[in-house]
């Protein structure tokens, strides 16, 4: 705003209070259109959103840096989706700061630091990475700035719109096994697979980076580095199919996901064959060499007859065969514990509490009284009425140094004490069984996975409404 009150001001004072003297000759005379025509050029407004302005200036440096594409434009039909972009992080902004949602610097630097950590890099190497692969430091520091923002959106804003029934979800199943994305199983948990498995029909997922006609060995080898941060990046956990949208260029990238369709085995290119045939569903190839570029490959899923088609929750005609229905067992050790808890504070010091229970230990197993009556008599825990028994528990579920020590013990044996914040504890282990949770366990992973999906759907949809309610002049483009 402060541009545009400049400009005006300018151009008022020269044409309201003409330069005389030393100015007024031929030779010194100033041509007022010439400056005219350059401060438009350097600051002509080409847009405004709400009381905000963007300015030609702003435009070219957002398009020169612009990194990521915003999957909201995937299907618009629009003269210029950049501009469109920088419409839409403007009313984002705005939105987030009616919620109060707020990202500094510290938060965006924390993440950046976390991601180089795992990667066992420093800062100044991450920055040297991705500046190989021919990211601006700069450039992705503001693209996780806003894909921070992003998230929290789709958090505090669009999440409580989200409500799913045992229906809805029931209806889903099918689609979500079938798809495409194999869990991960967490610490505790086994995946026991089907050993038969048809390799006739395969549906498949890419990554394509195009090396252009013409291309140096030099413009090659960043591609290629290109294609290998990438896989790193699915090899992190990262989502392939929002990999794909925004980073292939193949024509299956934007609307199917990276999904190229299914076809017998032999229909495939040789270089996919190669390595389709050592791929389980849910794993990637590495990076493949092309005549037209670089490829990373993902099975989604092979089955040896086409039953059924199903219409999934992208939109994609996907097929599956009856088995392919059936869920991966998954199977998990529940420990039976009791425990005993003594509670810190100023009165009674950890140093104190800890010689406590050490003393209870040594009574215990001395067997002159019984892990129960002990529990009983001095556990300051709910579960002191029941003997200290606190239950069957599943992996995952207490804090890692607990569980830890837990799994450690052997049945009936007894924990030295665990110091857990204020909380001293002595465990037991009664006793230990293996369950298969298959049903609840994919049940509460195909309800995630649809929640996202959701939260994805209603996050666009939410845009598409700030979009179509803000006042936007688009003099770019001469739109509305």
């Amino acid at each position: 705003m402060f541009r545009q009150y400049l400009f005006f001001f300018l151009h008022s004072f020269f044409i309201l209070f003409p330069i005389k003297n030393a100015y007024s000759t031929e030779k010194n005379k100033i041509d007022l259109n010439h400056l005219d025509s350059n401060l438009k050029s350097v600051d002509r407004i080409i847009a405004t959103v709400n009381n905000k302005i963007i300015t030609s200036s702003e435009y070219e440096d957002f398009r020169k840096k612009r990194l990521y594409k915003n999957s909201f434009l995937n299907n618009a039909d629009l003269n210029d989706p950049c501009l469109e972009e920088m419409i839409l992080d403007i009313l984002e902004q705005e939105e987030a700061k009616k919620f109060g949602i707020y990202i500094d610097e510290n938060q965006v630097y924390n993440v950046m630091h976390e991601i180089a950590k795992s990667n066992k890099f420093t800062i100044d190497q991450f920055r040297n990475e991705l500046e190989k692969i021919g990211i601006n430091f700069n450039q992705y520091r503001e693209s996780l700035y806003k894909e921070l923002i992003r998230n929290q959106i789709k958090e505090y804003i669009i999440g409580p719109m989200v409500s799913i029934t045992d229906i809805e979800l029931d209806n889903f199943l099918p689609t979500y096994n079938l798809n495409l994305i194999k869990p991960d199983y967490p610490s505790g948990y086994t995946s026991i697979m089907f050993s038969e498995k048809s390799n006739q029909f395969y549906t498949i997922a890419q990554i394509f980076i195009k090396i252009p006609e013409n291309s140096s060995q030099l413009d090659e080898e960043l591609l290629y580095k290109k294609g290998q941060f990438l896989l790193n990046e699915i090899r992190k956990g990262e989502d392939f199919h929002k990999l794909a949208m925004s980073f292939s260029e193949g024509d299956e990238a934007l609307n199917n996901q990276g999904i190229i369709g299914t076809k017998l085995l032999e229909h495939w290119p040789d270089l996919f064959i190669q390595s389709l045939i050592h791929l389980k569903t849910g794993q990637t190839s590495g990076l493949l060499k092309s005549k037209n570029g670089f490829h990373i490959i993902k099975l989604i899923n092979s089955f040896s007859k086409i039953k059924k088609s199903l219409k999934n929750s992208i939109g994609t005609t996907l097929y599956f065969s009856e088995k392919s229905m059936t869920y991966d067992p998954v199977f998990i050790t529940k420990t039976h514990v009791s425990d005993i808890v003594i509670k810190t504070d100023i009165t009674k010091g950890k140093e104190f509490a800890v010689q406590y229970l050490n003393l209870i230990r040594s009574r215990i197993k001395s067997g002159l009284v019984t892990f129960e009556n002990m529990a009983k008599q001095f556990s300051q825990d709910f579960s002191a009425s029941n003997g200290g028994d606190i239950g069957w528990i599943n992996p995952g579920k207490m804090p890692i140094n607990f569980e830890n020590i837990m799994n450690s013990l052997k049945i009936g044996e007894i924990s030295s004490v665990i110091s857990l914040d204020t909380r001293l504890h002595l465990i037991q282990v009664k006793e230990r069984k293996v369950e298969d949770i298959s049903v609840d366990y994919h049940r509460d992973k195909a309800y995630q996975k649809l929640k996202e999906n959701l939260i994805e759907f209603y996050f666009h949809e939410w845009l598409k409404s700030l979009r179509e309610t803000a006042f936007v002049n688009n003099y770019l483009n001469n739109r509305i």
